[in-house]
């Protein structure tokens, strides 16, 4: 299996097999900004990687060399990136405070889709740890001229026409992670979200939600999950090139504040320890083989030979490891 991963300040390559764990280094920000997001197109070649702060750098040789293409963006703040399915030159970035960008040539010139800043309904955007941001941009594979923007914490935002204008869409949880797209079904997408805070008072519900009708309308869909979770859902929902009406999405317990350890602030843990946070997370992975309609929760063995969460250890020098237990 091969997979392109980032920790907070390294882009890896990695190689998995039979349990063991290649990672080869290929990108580290020239001053050492943290990484927020990584996108690619379709066949992994044309790559984006966002920083925050510290702009966005690209590259088109599947990850060999990377060129900074941050010139003329106004923001360096960079929290989600996007690459058009259909032209890998036209890239977007979506920012903190919430905007959104917009090239046509690889990056060379930048230009703000200002109707989405303007929209009336940004000046309540907010985010409890800060201002609102572009926490998610999707593209549809079957019209690259439809655009959704998962503000966090705010609304889902939709546009026909590349960003020249943006529609509302209700009746969803406000904390809003990613949309996904199918690649086979053009009516069907689903919205990750966490859990509303102030000013919004999660009305609509929380987690994983559905639409059938090409993300004019979402439902949500926790109770097919068949978990008894409080469920939040994160970034992490894929289809995989290889099987694309299979959808594989993790789900926590909670929110991430009940997530902390007893040492740090800022320190979270995925999977239960005694050393850590009882719980942690709790997160599981699910996998759905029908558009969502039913849900198998994976077995822990299927899955948990990976470092737990987010947090990736680096050996420097050390090109094999097996990861830790």
């Amino acid at each position: 299996m091969e997979l392109l991963l980032s920790s907070r300040q390294n882009i890896f390559r990695v190689h998995a097999e039979n349990g063991d764990v290649e990672m080869e280094p290929c990108f580290v920000h020239p001053t050492g900004e943290y990484i927020k997001c990584l996108a690619a197109n379709d066949d992994r070649s044309h790559l984006l990687a966002g920083f925050f702060p510290g702009g966005v750098f690209r590259s088109t040789d599947g990850g060999a060399l990377w060129t900074n293409v941050s010139a003329g963006l106004p923001i360096d703040k960079i929290v989600n990136a996007a690459i058009d399915p259909t032209n890998p030159d036209r890239l977007y970035v979506g920012t903190n405070p919430a905007a959104l960008f917009v090239s046509e040539n690889g990056g060379k010139a930048w230009r703000e889709l200002e109707a989405l800043r303007n929209h009336p309904n940004a000046s309540i955007w907010s985010n409890p740890r800060g201002p609102a941001h572009v926490r998610g941009i999707s593209i549809s594979p079957f019209d690259s001229r439809l655009i959704f923007t998962a503000i966090e914490v705010g609304d889902l935002m939709r546009s026909e026409d590349g960003g020249a204008s943006w529609e509302v869409i209700g009746g969803v949880c406000r904390d809003q992670h990613k949309v996904l797209l199918s690649r086979v079904d053009p009516n069907l997408a689903f919205l990750s979200t966490g859990a509303d805070s102030a000013p919004y008072d999660g009305a609509y519900g929380y987690g994983l939600f559905r639409s059938r009708d090409g993300g004019t309308s979402f439902v949500n869909v926790n109770d097919r999950l068949g978990t008894t979770k409080s469920v939040y859902t994160e970034d992490a929902i894929v289809s995989p090139r290889s099987a694309p009406e299979t959808i594989f999405l993790a789900v926590g317990d909670e929110t991430p504040p009940h997530w902390r350890g007893p040492r740090k602030e800022n320190e979270y843990f995925a999977t239960p320890s005694r050393e850590k946070r009882e719980k942690g997370a709790d997160y599981s992975i699910h996998r759905s083989r029908d558009g969502g309609d039913t849900w198998q929760t994976l077995a822990d063995a299927q899955w948990k030979r990976w470092p737990a969460g987010c947090v990736l250890r680096r050996r420097l020098g050390t090109r094999r490891q097996r990861p830790r237990r």
